[in-house]
């Protein structure tokens, strides 16, 4: 299967199990926050999520494989 021009490219930074970062996306318009405060909350916000959440949900998805696989049986 092709990928459509329009997405070509772009799904690089997609794969199952991985966050979306908005982080790392490209800067467009001209209208600027300048609050290094409020900026550095959200990203260690982001981060906090990123780093202590992805083992549990994981371990969330490897139970609900487990336990549709002992359902089925």
């Amino acid at each position: 299967m092709q990928l459509p021009t329009s997405i070509s490219g772009l799904t690089a930074d997609y794969k199952p199990g991985k966050r979306w970062d908005p982080f790392f996306l490209t800067r467009r318009g001209s209208g600027t926050d300048y609050d290094a405060a409020a900026g550095y909350e959200t990203y260690v916000s982001h981060l906090a999520d990123v780093l202590y959440h992805t083992d549990d949900i994981a371990r969330l998805r490897g139970l609900c494989r487990a336990r549709s696989a002992y359902a089925m049986a």
